[in-house]
């Protein structure tokens, strides 16, 4: 795990102190088919996929419950309670298309797609002997069977998505043309999930006067189901002024689905079901560009765009301060890109970006249900966005005796930016942090010789933490708090080899 806590300790980088070190196993299993058959007047292309996803891991999430709510599990002084996920998702997609190969001013695109997705997610949290400490500070005799089980739950559910569409585009001239597609959609989702709290259920009940063994007090399996019919639409025009150069605009609709959260059904604040989905978004983008040649050599391109969120979905939090994926009102991100690469000279080749970025949300909202003192104001940044980014590389190829010399330099910026939408003295959980900016410098010299090639190579030369993840202190204490790091300064010698096709 790329995770580090400089303040901590002996303060210093690449040193995490949590006393679990998250380990995660993955497996993937992937087919995919494709036949195309040309029926003359058009190409029909199936696209068929299949994949399996299987991963298990373990996190320990200790430090955020005795940072925010050691009451909860009775100070319990050696509280140890990791995380155990697992979960398999099964995916099978068919994609249809035809296109059209006839001469004349149209062209023309229809096709069918359908998907099935199968999710199959659990969890499973113990708190090793928190029933023996509970029965002792409680002072019970006989003892209840409390458990040391914390949270146990499940996702378990089926999205289907199947869709049509198509696109006509209208050569008016040599130079100008113009494209309209529409796609036609229905998405529908059901299952079961929820995230019952066998100790903290049982407590409960017992202080109610029952026998302490309710395990779903606060939580329970529920059933979830939804559904989105809908359509979306895009136009796009482009004309050449000459032949090294187009200018174009675009605009398009896009959505992208709902879901489950696996969160409790309810807590000791409420009930939290209407937190157990969330909420389709759709997205309005249009842009204009130009892209083109510079003396046969250099190829750039340059884009202003504007992107509007309907109900964008998010990390929000409930009142009792668990996180869920919710929908904001509105959000909008704007920005700016420029391209250019190509050759200097025939040896020397380059390329460089840049990036402008103004993504913040349109309307006030709540960051957790119900707390004033949580509001976000219109024009926050939205977390993780970078207001600038810029990459760049140069290339030189020296030719040799039958192979050639490789000397590469690429580097790469990007500004600060925030973890969260503020960060709110009343609301912990919110996990903000700053990211200070980042700037990454790689180089390499390589030796290539038909099938062989052997690089000498620098990465991260500025030895920049690249820290753009985190979690605080407010939000999992001092010694459990973590920050995402990249690979420090390395140097290393790679051999690789090509084989024939």
């Amino acid at each position: 795990r790329n995770e580090h806590n400089p303040f901590f300790g002996g303060g210093e980088d690449y040193v995490s102190y949590k006393g679990y070190a998250d380990p995660q196993e993955s497996s993937i299993d992937l087919l995919n088919m494709d036949v195309e058959v040309d029926l003359g007047f058009a190409m029909l292309t199936s696209a068929t996929g299949y994949s399996e996803v299987e991963t298990d891991g373990t996190s320990e999430s200790s430090g955020f419950l005795r940072t925010n709510i050691p009451q909860y599990y009775f100070g319990f002084p050696r509280l140890f309670a990791p995380i155990e996920r697992s979960q398999q998702v099964d995916t099978f997609t068919q994609e249809l298309r035809l296109v059209s190969q006839t001469e004349g001013p149209v062209d023309w695109i229809v096709g069918a797609y359908y998907l099935e997705r199968d999710t199959d997610f659990t969890i499973n949290q113990l708190a090793f002997g928190l029933n023996d400490y509970t029965n002792n500070y409680l002072g019970l005799n006989p003892s209840i069977d409390f458990g040391d089980t914390l949270a146990t739950g499940i996702l378990d559910s089926t999205f289907e998505d199947i869709a049509f569409f198509g696109e006509v585009t209208w050569h008016i001239t040599d130079e100008w043309q113009i494209t309209g597609g529409a796609r036609f959609f229905k998405q529908e989702l059901e299952g079961d999930q929820g995230t019952p709290l066998p100790f903290a259920s049982r407590t409960l009940d017992f202080f109610y006067g029952g026998d302490g063994g309710n395990d779903l007090l606060l939580g329970g399996i529920q059933s979830i189901e939804s559904d989105d019919e809908d359509s979306i639409f895009k136009v796009n025009t482009s004309y050449d002024l000459n032949e090294d150069t187009l200018v174009y605009f675009t605009w398009a609709q896009g959505f992208r689905a709902g879901g489950a959260n696996a969160i409790p059904a309810y807590d000791p604040l409420g009930n939290n079901s209407k937190f157990l989905t969330f909420e389709h978004d759709t997205v309005e983008n249009w842009e204009i560009g130009i892209k083109g040649t510079l003396e046969d050599r250099l190829n750039y391109v340059a884009t202003i765009y504007n992107i509007n969120w309907e109900d964008f979905q998010t990390s929000l939090f409930t009142q009792f301060g668990i996180a869920f994926v919710g929908n904001l009102p509105e959000a909008r991100s704007r920005g700016v890109e420029l391209e250019l690469n190509g050759y200097l000279t025939e040896n020397i080749t380059i390329g460089a970006g840049y990036t402008y970025i103004d993504a913040e949300t349109r309307k006030d909202f709540e960051m957790q249900v119900g707390n004033p003192a949580s509001v976000v104001p219109a024009g926050t940044s939205l977390p993780g966005s970078s207001e600038h980014m810029v990459s760049g590389y140069m290339e030189y190829n020296k030719p040799l005796e039958n192979s050639e010399l490789v000397y590469h330099l690429d580097v790469s910026y990007r500004s600060e930016s925030d973890s969260a939408f503020i960060d709110s003295p009343q609301l912990v959980t919110d996990n903000f942090v700053h990211f200070d900016s980042i700037t990454v410098v790689n180089a390499s010299v390589r030796w290539e010789m038909n099938h062989y090639t052997i690089s000498l190579f620098g990465e991260n030369l500025t030895n920049d933490l690249g820290t753009t993840i985190a979690t605080s202190a407010d939000f999992f204490g001092a010694q459990d708090q973590g920050y995402g790091v990249i690979r420090p300064r390395t140097w290393g010698l790679r051999f690789s080899w090509v084989m024939d096709n």
